[in-house]
């Protein structure tokens, strides 16, 4: 749609031709202020008669669409089959043992009040969920967002490890903490309610709330109200990174890939220029679509963090059943590595042969400037 500055740029030069024939524009100040309405009232009905027309078209016009996209995803689902299936059973199986282990040890958990099950239950589900999630863009063809939800289940992972070497205390001050984002949360709502055309929340409601997280930081200390501030009594910093906590526990080496995950999720230009879904050295693609590269990191990624939050939970309280369901997870873990590697290679050998083929194509067709 064009502008109201663009619009009278027309008419200027439209005007200028009438002042070169000795007619004045004075003549004609009046229709040059009615012309633009009269544009832009022609471009309001084309464009609700082209969304009705669309609307009408609406079966025909997805119908390829979608058969595109299916015949990708059946193709790429054909290449990946033997990872992904793999993959697919590592979830399955973790979450049936999640499952059992929770309905067996949570009346002594809760017995004992025990933080540390009640936060790595809560953790491993989404663990599961999560995993889940990742599968299922894997399978669409898009490595950057499932490698972007990895980078949040890796957050989950280090958390769960965190709970787990400092025990029952900062496992109660984790689940606690909810308490702190909800405050958080109900302010940054409160405050743009009315121009999100949302109804406020009631005094009491904020009250409440409010009440909740003083009392937590009376208890805790004032950097409980912090993020992270669950950690601080620990780790003894007022201003808590994600980065602490990886450090604290040895997982400092996973952040350049948690950094990888990173670029499909924030507007930096860097998320642009490098996709992992695209051909080695090809920046110049813009990716706007699903692809069949770069499924190997993220699916490998997956695994392995998956089996480390399901055996951090299962060897809470060790048995025969949970230490062999890990062992055959790790069984899975090695097979899976091995098979998305394959398949990786695989898939970026064919794609050099048809960027090989597109060259020659065009070489010989002289579309190519050697110049």
């Amino acid at each position: 749609m064009f502008t109201e500055e663009e619009n009278n740029k027309c008419l200027e030069e439209i005007f200028k031709e009438i002042y070169s024939n000795n007619q004045t524009l004075d003549e004609f100040e009046n229709i040059k202020e009615e012309i633009p309405k009269c544009i832009s009232a022609e471009i309001s009905e084309a464009s609700a008669s082209i969304f009705e027309e669309l609307k009408s078209d609406v079966q025909n016009k997805l119908e390829l669409w979608r058969a595109t996209d299916d015949t990708f995803k059946q193709r790429l689902n054909g290449v990946w089959k033997q990872p992904f299936d793999l993959l697919e059973l590592l979830v399955l199986i973790s979450l049936e043992a999640g499952s059992t282990y929770n309905k067996e040890m949570r009346p002594l958990s809760a017995q004992k009040k025990d933080f540390v099950f009640e936060a790595l239950t809560r953790l491993h589900a989404r663990s599961c969920l999560i995993s889940r999630e990742i599968l299922h863009l894997m399978k669409g063809g898009y490595a950057s967002a499932a490698l972007s939800r990895w980078r949040t289940l890796h957050e989950i992972v280090v958390v769960g490890y965190f709970i787990k070497k400092y025990g029952n205390d900062v496992a109660e001050r984790y689940l606690l903490h909810q308490a702190i984002e909800s405050c958080k949360a109900m302010r940054q709502y409160q405050k743009h309610a009315e121009k999100l055309g949302y109804a406020p929340h009631s005094e009491e409601e904020i009250e409440n709330t409010r009440k909740a997280r003083d009392n937590l930081i009376k208890r805790f200390g004032k950097s409980f109200g912090n993020q992270y501030g669950w950690a601080a009594g620990v780790l003894k910093i007022n201003s808590i990174k994600f980065s602490n906590l990886e450090k604290e526990i040895g997982f400092e080496h996973m952040r350049p890939y948690y950094k990888l995950g990173s670029h499909s999720i924030h507007a930096e230009s860097k998320g642009f220029f490098f996709d992992i879904g695209l051909p080695e050295g090809k920046k110049d693609i813009m990716m706007a679509g699903p692809s069949n590269m770069g499924l190997a990191d993220p699916g490998n990624l997956m695994a392995i963090s998956l089996y480390q939050i399901t055996t951090l939970l299962l060897l809470l309280e060790p048995t025969i059943n949970s230490l062999t369901c890990t062992q055959t997870m790790q069984l899975m873990i090695d097979e899976i590595g091995e098979k998305l590697l394959e398949v990786h290679e695989y898939t970026k050998s064919q794609m050099n042969e048809n960027l090989k083929e597109d060259m020659r194509y065009k070489n010989q067709n002289g579309s190519v400037d050697n110049g």
